[in-house]
């Protein structure tokens, strides 16, 4: 049995692990007037070297001392986002590329502060700073 809401089995969120990272994917979800509605497919990450991010991705990211790129995706869909979160005190820098889209008017975001969460939209031209 997975999970039960408004008496209907939605089943289980699927959860991998990768040798190099954890991964783990959930699903949001929302019940309206008794309709279940799948909102997101969400992968979470944890990464201390350049990572390409998927739209959905929650990228936690160590640094160290050293800059780490997180690329925003290529071709995502309108709507699409991306989280990103520095989780260590390290003085290295996370730099978040548009992957030739810009993010909120410039070409690159930058995270340096512990603790730091944010979140990228697709708009269906840039990327959107939530």
């Amino acid at each position: 049995m997975g999970i039960i809401i408004n008496n209907v089995d939605i089943g289980s969120l699927p959860a991998t692990n990768t040798n190099d990272n954890t991964r783990t994917n959930y699903t949001l979800i929302q019940v309206l007037n008794g309709a279940i509605n799948a909102l997101s497919n969400n992968t979470f990450t944890s990464e201390s070297t350049d990572y390409t991010a998927s739209a959905g991705d929650v990228v936690e990211v160590t640094t160290a001392a050293n800059a780490v790129n997180i690329t925003l995706p290529l071709a995502p869909l309108v709507g699409g986002t991306v989280s990103v979160t520095k989780v260590d005190n390290g003085s290295g820098q996370i730099n978040i590329l548009g992957n030739g889209k810009l993010i909120n008017e410039d070409t690159e975001d930058v995270i340096k502060f512990q603790f730091t969460f944010v979140s990228y939209r697709y708009n269906g031209t840039n990327w959107i700073k939530i």
